[in-house]
């Protein structure tokens, strides 16, 4: 049996054009069923659900590759900034 690692991305997100929870949550699901569709990972908003313009998101993947989570991780960090409804605050990668 090979040895599982797990890839942590922690991202903080802004969402400037959020004016309700309404529209931030709209923005939130939008961009967590494209990324774990197009990714193959699990995302899950953990911190700040009650902040209009804030949300704190972690994306998950396992593999026995750590070099193939550090790719899949950035693609999906990369994704993030490059959407125009949020800007990427903070983000940090960790493996467990």
């Amino acid at each position: 049996m090979g040895n599982a690692i797990i890839g942590l991305l922690s991202i903080e997100l802004l969402i400037p054009g959020a004016n309700s929870l309404k529209a931030k949550r709209k923005v939130i699901k939008s961009m967590k069923e494209r990324i774990s569709s197009r990714f193959n990972v699990s995302v899950a908003e953990v911190a700040d659900q009650d902040k209009w313009q804030r949300a704190n998101l972690a994306v998950c993947a396992v593999s026995n590759d750590q070099h193939y989570l550090q790719t899949q991780l950035q693609k999906v960090l990369q994704f993030f900034e490059h959407n125009r409804q949020l800007e990427v605050i903070n983000s940090r990668i960790v493996y467990y």
